[in-house]
């Protein structure tokens, strides 16, 4: 009788969910991690999914297949967040181990592991659940468009460059004042943009990784930010709304109200539309001029960790808790807008 119960609840709880309407119900569901799916990114030739999950792992889906052709295992700890180079060669990894991997894209094998130092650090004043002695998570990464360097976000509030040759330090960006969870790089790679958690989001110039701009942002996770094609301008995600900024004067040029606690954001190639996901359960789609919402889905579960369009906006995927990948098709979603 009882297992009879959570059938029917579980059976009314997806009902809800894909009965929302049509267009919310995923093209592809991707299954296969053990735990919560916590970052994904598209190949760039847009034939694969990376993921990594709190299973440990990192995968690689084929696009076509939409099956999982590869597990990387070589952390010890929760997997945050992957990068991958921009000639599909390298994947990089970061996790709770205090650990950055990079993975041989073809092979799956492991070209280097970094343990960063410290290994520990005392965290106090943040989140006081978490006032003691942790590992130093590595959390965001990204590859310059070169590929000559990768910037590496940490839990000790510093923001490595390593070069993507030889592995070693070049420099070490040391102006944040909580967790570095976000760092990428902008498209014409002039500019790093990184983001500490309810601190402040810093634009640095990559020619001597200069701070030329410093937007406090007390509310926002700021670990997350796309680029305008013109590369002028770059949306952060803040608590409860997008914050446009230009790139050159670090002018707030507008905000966009969404929904809270935002872990993601995407921006369609013809900068139409933009995609955010967070964690009240949902990933949504609005327009970039007017703001006004067009596309909900409402997940199971909280949270909807990260969501990725594929370079050419065939598809938006959305990592879940319930340890799943959600493919839609990004023209249908438009159509049905």
């Amino acid at each position: 009788m009882r297992g009879y119960i959570v059938i029917l609840i579980l059976t009314f709880s997806w009902t809800l969910i894909f009965s929302q309407s049509d267009n919310t119900v995923p093209y592809k569901i991707l299954t296969g991690h053990q735990f919560k799916v916590n970052s994904i990114i598209f190949s760039n030739d847009n034939k694969y999914l990376i993921s990594t999950s709190w299973d440990n792992t990192v995968r690689i889906w084929d696009l076509e297949s939409f099956d999982c052709i590869k597990v990387l295992k070589g952390h010890t700890d929760n997997v945050w967040g992957c990068a991958i180079s921009s000639d599909n060669k390298k994947i990089a990894s970061t996790s709770l181990d205090g650990n950055l991997i990079i993975w041989d894209f073809k092979t799956g094998d492991v070209i280097k592991k970094i343990q960063i130092e410290p290994y520990d650090i005392i965290n106090k004043g943040i989140i006081p659940e978490l006032d003691h002695k942790f590992p130093n998570s590595t959390y965001s990464i990204d590859f310059s468009p070169d590929d000559e360097f990768f910037a590496l976000g940490s839990a000790d509030n510093l923001v490595r460059i390593y070069d993507a040759r030889t592995y070693e330090i070049k420099v070490t960006l040391q102006r944040h004042t909580n967790w570095v969870l976000g760092a990428r790089y902008s498209k014409n790679g002039k500019y790093l943009i990184t983001g500490g958690f309810q601190s402040e989001v810093i634009i640095w110039e990559t020619t001597n990784y200069r701070p030329v701009h410093i937007i406090i942002d007390k509310d926002g996770f700021n670990s997350a930010f796309a680029f305008t094609n013109d590369n002028k301008k770059v949306i952060i995600t803040g608590n409860c709304n997008l914050i446009i900024v230009e790139i050159d004067t670090g002018e707030t040029i507008r905000k966009i109200p969404v929904q809270c606690s935002l872990q993601g954001v995407q921006l369609t190639n013809d900068e139409k539309f933009i995609i955010t996901c967070a964690e009240d359960y949902t990933v949504r789609m609005f327009d970039y001029e007017t703001g006004k919402e067009k596309w909900i889905y409402k997940n199971f579960k909280p949270e909807v960790s990260d969501c990725k369009l594929s370079p050419n906006n065939k598809y938006l995927a959305a990592a879940t808790p319930e340890s799943n990948i959600l493919i839609w098709k990004m023209s249908e979603l438009i159509e049905n807008k």
